[in-house]
């Protein structure tokens, strides 16, 4: 096993991943595709989050429902965003996804979080993020699905404006996980 950020392939039915201060998670087996002798390399995704604020200091999420290639049914809320793509800095893709994604049109602030995880993508690719958050303050609260991808427009099936306390007393799955944390050192 790998001391660093990376995964490893076992024998069984899943890969196991190893991410700095997380708890070891199952990857779904389609990353035994990559390699059955040694670990298997993720692509690196550098990627852009968006918490975006209403007056009521209420964070817009986005409700994800879509089975990946592998078979695995996803459901969860997580902030707005996505990769960068071409040489887009990630103050630039953060500008993009929040128009694409949502239709709201505000400054992009300072970035005030980061953090690296692994994931899989609706295309059933597993992938290391290095995810970059970015504070958006607008006084809008209507969402727009008019500019998101087909793909986007298949997987977003809600959007919700949530309190700190609704994120922290939910059952739901949220990501990022310590979104609520984040959110009360802003």
């Amino acid at each position: 096993m790998r001391g660093e950020t990376g995964a490893c392939v076992s024998p069984g039915n899943h890969a196991l991943i190893v991410t700095p201060g997380d708890a070891m998670v199952r990857a779904p087996r389609n990353l035994r595709e990559a390699s059955m002798t040694g670990p298997v390399e993720l692509r690196y995704r550098p990627s852009s989050r968006l918490l975006i604020l209403d007056p009521a200091n209420r964070v817009l999420l986005l409700n994800f429902r879509f089975t990946t290639t592998s078979g695995h049914l996803k459901v969860f809320w997580a902030t707005p965003g996505g990769g960068l793509e071409g040489d887009e800095t990630f103050e630039q893709a953060a500008m993009r996804e929040l128009i694409e994604e949502t239709g709201i049109a505000a400054p992009i602030g300072p970035q005030v979080a980061q953090r690296d995880s692994i994931y899989e993508l609706p295309d059933g690719e597993t992938v290391r993020a290095d995810e970059r958050f970015f504070l958006v303050r607008t006084e809008r609260t209507v969402v727009s699905n008019q500019s998101q991808s087909a793909l986007e427009q298949r997987v977003i099936i809600a959007h919700r404006w949530w309190t700190a306390s609704d994120i922290s007393n939910s059952t739901e799955l949220i990501y990022p996980q310590d979104l609520a944390g984040i959110l009360g050192s802003l």
